[in-house]
C-alpha cells in the first residue's frame, strides 16, 4: 500500500496538467475547424489519459470541488423531489 501512496506522491502535477490544457488545445482547434471525428479521437484521448485521471482524483481527494456546492445542493434536492 506505501507503494501505491508514494507514487501518488510523486506524480509531476505541473506534467500533468500541461499535458491535459495542450489535448484540451487542440480540441478547441479541430471543433472551430469543425472537424467531428477529430473532436471524438482527442476526447477520448483525454479521457483515458493517466493525466487527467490523475487530476481528477487530486481534485476530489483535496476537495477542491467545494467552490461547486451550489450543485450538491441541486443533486440533493432532486434525489429528495424523487
Amino acid at each position: 500500500m506505501k507503494a501505491k501512496e508514494l507514487k501518488y506522491l510523486n506524480i509531476n502535477w505541473d506534467k500533468c496538467n500541461k499535458q491535459v490544457l495542450k489535448i484540451q488545445r487542440k480540441i478547441i482547434v479541430a471543433w472551430k475547424k469543425e472537424e467531428k471525428e477529430k473532436v471524438e479521437k482527442l476526447q477520448e484521448t483525454l479521457v483515458k489519459s493517466f493525466a487527467a485521471r490523475a487530476i481528477a482524483v487530486r481534485k476530489v481527494t483535496t476537495n477542491e470541488g467545494k467552490k461547486n456546492q451550489h450543485i450538491e445542493k441541486l443533486t440533493n434536492n432532486a434525489s429528495s423531489v424523487s
